[in-house]
């Protein structure tokens, strides 16, 4: 560990002692084990920018294959285990990936990813490095996810969110609630990612949590509450811009609209309704500001911008009184 990092873990101790005992524990135990060549830390807590109910994203080099009894075993070092799942991970081609997701009995959520230590070749962007005796993670690398999207992959995203918006229209008419709110979950998560494009924030590609990186939300959601707009009646700035942006598009989930009943899983309340269908033009307003902002209003995207407009138009809710 370099003096910078053991600087970090000593602040972090202050400010999140829970997370950092376990870090502290794991990097022990990797130290002790042989076939360990790398510990990395990623994401929030990394970054400075964790609390209390972050999780830790970790990356384990060894000197083989990774395998499913050794990262057990290194979840387990971090302390006593609630549960972990442990299955193949997507990598590079050819390489062998394994992701262990942990519960900790205290709480603390566990993301490690155990590959061959020969892919560590450098630090990423907000990385820390907990365990390095071979020095592989000397200098800094770019992360392959940190580069701007291009034209054809913000088109797509543009499209498939338009796409999505569609399908929240015709099962709102349907009268299939719950599906036309996951369908306006995709409508939102395009928005994010096309809005991160367009900013050039870092991994745009996971949209809503690279946006909410760089643009902290507004005070009701920072103090822990959730921010219940009314149904029907959503105003959107003019421009989505600054810590407004998350808050706008939290405002896509219908489920924090509505005190709703549920029964097994079905909705009860016919005021569902009529939040989702409030809910579908405010979600094409989002989307729109966010293709124009990326520049992702090809032909194919606009006429079927166009041609879904019509539909959500329709499909407002009955005017009260």
């Amino acid at each position: 560990m370099t003096p910078q990092d053991a600087a970090w873990l000593a602040r972090l101790r202050v400010r999140l002692p829970r997370h950092a005992a376990a870090l502290t524990r794991l990097a022990d135990a990797c130290a002790a084990d042989p076939r360990v060549r790398v510990l990395t830390l990623q994401c929030s807590v990394a970054d400075d920018r964790g609390d209390e109910r972050s999780d830790l994203d970790l990356a384990v080099g060894v000197l083989d294959t990774p395998d499913e009894a050794h990262l057990r075993a290194l979840v387990a070092a971090t302390g006593p285990v609630a549960a972990v799942l442990v299955r193949p991970w997507p990598g590079p081609p050819g390489v062998p990936v394994l992701r262990a997701a942990a519960e900790l009995a205290d709480g603390l959520q566990l993301d490690l990813i155990g590959l061959p230590a020969e892919r560590f070749r450098g630090r990423v962007r907000a990385e820390r490095v907990l365990y390095d005796p071979d020095g592989r993670q000397v200098g800094v690398v770019p992360r392959p996810d940190d580069a701007p999207p291009d034209a054809a992959t913000r088109e797509g995203w543009a499209y498939l969110g338009w796409w999505a918006l569609s399908d929240a229209v015709k099962y709102a008419t349907r009268g299939s609630w719950l599906e036309a709110q996951v369908r306006l979950g995709e409508v939102r998560d395009a928005a994010a990612r096309l809005l991160a494009a367009a900013r050039g924030v870092p991994g745009a590609a996971y949209g809503i949590t690279a946006l909410g990186d760089r643009e902290p939300p507004g005070d009701a959601r920072a103090a822990g509450r959730r921010t219940e707009p009314e149904p029907a009646g959503f105003d959107v700035p003019e421009t989505l811009d600054g810590p407004e942006t998350i808050d706008v598009l939290q405002t896509l989930d219908v489920l924090q609209t509505l005190d709703v009943p549920e029964t097994l899983g079905l909705v009860v309340q016919p005021a569902y309704d009529v939040a989702i269908r409030a809910a579908l033009p405010l979600a094409a307003a989002v989307l729109a500001e966010a293709v124009d902002e990326a520049g992702a209003g090809t032909p194919d995207v606009t006429a079927l911008a166009v041609a879904v407009r019509l539909r959500v138009a329709s499909a407002r809710p009955p005017a009260s009184g």
